[in-house]
Parts: structure tokens; C-alpha cells; sequence
């Protein structure tokens, strides 16, 4: 019994935990959070409502984004705290003015995911995170980093079929409606346009409402798939009809980590078609 409780103490003593008290409003940061296990850490004092995959989970929900409120954020104790949140205009309009109201909010750091795939925000969240992490978390960014460069190799070989355009659709896709929104130049996309069989809607644009004369030339000889966000960390895939699909899987539409594990579903089931 005696050497159980010593070891109980060395595993807490050199556990990889947060250091310092933080509250995360950032989607992204949130979902690496729960990757590495972090979650049920007391110095994680909150998380946003919208955040559902956040399951294990011990502290305060407030309502994040443009919804945040002066009032909750008076309302997450006294001790000194540092925010993440996802980058916005309007957004880091607002924590501006709140910083100078809440005594305890010691920083705030941005995360920003434009222009960036799901490697670059992962790698750009690490970095962030790291000075609030105690040095036996080193392991675990060191495993994640690695098996970011796994999934990175698999993905620069996926077996795109040759003269097919893809069109990543935000939502469920149904057969008759050709005009929902289009992911284009954002997030995976990014990654994939390196391969030179990797073809998708033409623009410069980050998202698209797609144009009917364009959608006439490229409809037959493209797949539609549907981006639907889930419960499920495994990629669920329903075959709508012939070269249509809806994809589900958890974090589908957040950048960083939750995308990196959407590529290495993706990339394992586009080899299989």
C-alpha cells in the first residue's frame, strides 16, 4: 500500500498540467486542450458554451465570441487569468475595453487562423500554449508533433482521382441545392492544393457562394461533400448518390487538431474510392 501511495504521488507530482490559471474561448485551443488532455486541470477556470466537444470538464461555460459579456467575465474569480480567444476585429475590439473593467485579467492571446491549414494552426497553438504548460507536458507536444509529420506525409499522398474537382460544402448535401456555401481557399484546402491532382472550385476566395455558370462547367466531373459536424472522433461517411457525400466527424469545421485528425480520415478513405 505504502509504495501504491508513493507512486500515486510521483504520477501527480510529474503529470503534465497547466500552470497557471486560463480561459479559453478559442475553439481551436480548446479541442488541443481536450487532445492533451487537459480538460479536468483546475487552473482551466473556463470554457466557451459553444465548445461541446469539451465533455470532461469541471469549471465555468460562458457564452464566447460576440457574445461574451463583461459581467461573466468579472464573475471568474480573483485570481489572475489568461484568455484565448479566436482572432476578431470586432472581438479583440471588445476584450480591449473588458481588460481595462476586469482587474484579473492579466493577457490575452489571439488565435489567428486565417490564411493557415491545419498543420500551421496546430503548430501556431502549441506555441502559445507551451509557457503555460509544466515541463512534463513536453512529451505529449513532443508525440502530437510527430504524428503531425505523420499525418502531414500521409496526406501529401492521398490518390486524388485524376480530373475531379472537389467542393467542400458547410453542411449537410443534399441533391438538389447547388448553392450552399463552399470552402475554398481556407483550412485543409490549403494543404491539398499542394498536390497537383487536387482540383476544386475556381477562386481566390476563402469561401464561396458558387456561380451557376461555373457550376454548369465543372458539376459532372466533380465530388460534392458535405462537412458535417458531429460527436463521433471517427469519420462517418454517408453516400448520398454517385459522387456525393456527407462527412461527419467531431471538430469537422474547427481549425488546428480536430482538422488534422478530419485529413487523416479523409486521406485513408479518398485511397479507398
Amino acid at each position: 500500500m505504502r509504495y501504491l501511495i508513493v507512486l500515486l504521488f510521483i504520477q501527480s507530482t510529474w503529470a503534465c498540467r497547466i500552470k497557471q490559471p486560463i480561459v479559453s474561448l478559442s475553439g481551436p485551443m480548446s479541442y488541443l486542450l481536450k487532445d492533451l488532455g487537459l480538460t479536468t486541470d483546475t487552473n482551466l477556470k473556463a470554457v466557451s458554451s459553444f465548445h461541446h466537444f469539451v465533455k470532461e470538464f469541471n469549471g465555468q461555460r460562458i457564452a464566447g465570441g460576440i457574445y461574451l459579456s463583461l459581467k461573466k467575465m468579472k464573475e471568474l474569480g480573483t485570481e489572475p487569468y489568461v484568455l484565448f480567444a479566436d482572432e476578431s476585429q470586432e472581438l479583440r475590439s471588445r476584450i480591449s475595453f473588458y481588460k481595462t473593467q476586469v482587474d484579473n485579467l492579466q493577457d490575452v492571446r489571439f488565435v489567428d487562423t486565417r490564411n493557415k491549414d491545419p498543420f500551421e494552426v496546430t503548430e501556431q497553438l502549441l506555441q502559445s500554449i507551451q509557457p503555460y504548460l509544466t515541463q512534463e507536458c513536453g512529451y505529449k507536444v513532443q508525440n502530437l508533433r510527430k504524428d503531425l509529420i505523420r499525418i502531414m506525409g500521409l496526406a501529401k499522398n492521398i490518390k486524388f482521382p485524376k480530373g475531379k474537382s472537389w467542393l467542400f460544402y458547410l453542411g449537410d448535401k443534399s441533391p438538389g441545392n447547388q448553392n450552399q456555401t463552399l470552402m475554398v481557399n481556407d483550412s485543409f484546402n490549403l494543404f491539398f492544393k499542394a498536390n497537383q491532382n487536387f482540383k476544386t472550385y475556381p477562386s481566390t476566395l476563402a469561401y464561396v457562394s458558387p456561380s451557376a455558370k461555373i457550376m454548369r462547367k465543372i458539376w459532372k466531373n466533380s465530388i460534392k461533400v458535405g462537412l458535417v459536424e458531429s460527436e463521433q472522433r471517427e469519420l462517418k461517411v454517408e453516400k448520398v448518390k454517385k459522387n456525393m457525400f456527407n462527412l461527419y466527424q467531431e471538430g469537422i469545421l474547427y481549425p488546428g487538431l480536430s482538422q488534422v485528425h478530419f485529413v487523416e480520415n479523409f486521406s485513408k478513405w479518398v485511397n479507398k474510392l
